[in-house]
């Protein structure tokens, strides 16, 4: 039986991410082997997470960062878009 809190080899978009519960939710999957990719509006905080999640990434995982608003028109394809150029095999968006 798997371990539902092992996200090895798997890859989240964690919407919102530079700040509150999507910085935390970020953080803690980092801690759980996912690959993360950080998206927000605002460059520092981004990039404050994004160095958040490498340093508690049990492999020091990779971070992906995406700078876009939010309210764009193909906000997730976009981010699926740049997610797919990595040929992942497994991919979790949370909102």
């Amino acid at each position: 039986m798997s371990n539902s809190k092992d996200f090895s080899g798997k890859v989240v978009i964690v919407t919102g991410s530079s700040s509150g519960i999507g910085e935390a939710t970020a953080i803690h999957l980092s801690k759980l082997g996912a690959k993360v990719v950080i998206t927000g509006r605002n460059e520092d905080n981004v990039k404050r997470v994004a160095k958040q999640c490498l340093s508690v990434s049990p492999k020091g995982l990779k971070v992906w960062v995406l700078l876009i608003i939010i309210r764009s028109i193909g906000y997730h394809r976009k981010c699926i878009y740049y997610v797919k150029l990595s040929s992942i095999k497994y991919l979790v968006i949370i909102r």
